[in-house]
Formats: C-alpha cells, sequence, structure tokens
C-alpha cells in the first residue's frame, strides 16, 4: 500500500511542477516574445513611414 501512496504523490508533484511552474513560465515567455516582435515590426514600420512620407 505505501508503494501506491508514494507513486501517486510522485505523480500529484510532477503534475503541480508542470501546471503550476512550467506552464506558466512557457506563456510568460511567449508573450514577452510576441511583444519583442510587436516593438520590432512597429519601429520597422516608422521607418518605411519615415522614408516614404515624401
Amino acid at each position: 500500500m505505501p508503494l501506491f501512496a508514494d507513486a501517486a504523490l510522485s505523480h500529484t508533484l510532477t503534475s503541480l511542477a508542470i501546471w503550476v511552474v512550467l506552464f506558466p513560465v512557457l506563456v510568460q515567455g511567449l508573450i514577452f516574445y510576441a511583444i519583442v516582435l510587436a516593438r520590432g515590426e512597429k519601429r520597422e514600420n516608422d521607418e518605411y513611414k519615415a522614408r516614404h512620407s515624401d
């Protein structure tokens, strides 16, 4: 019986580590990446407008 409890605890802790720690970090990283790309694209658009606003 303790063997099953040990396996269940291990599975629970692993699930918590994935869903409470790793998944939010991944999501925040993707959000940060999208923000960086959007800023770069805005800068490129502003430079394009400045060159072609004759």
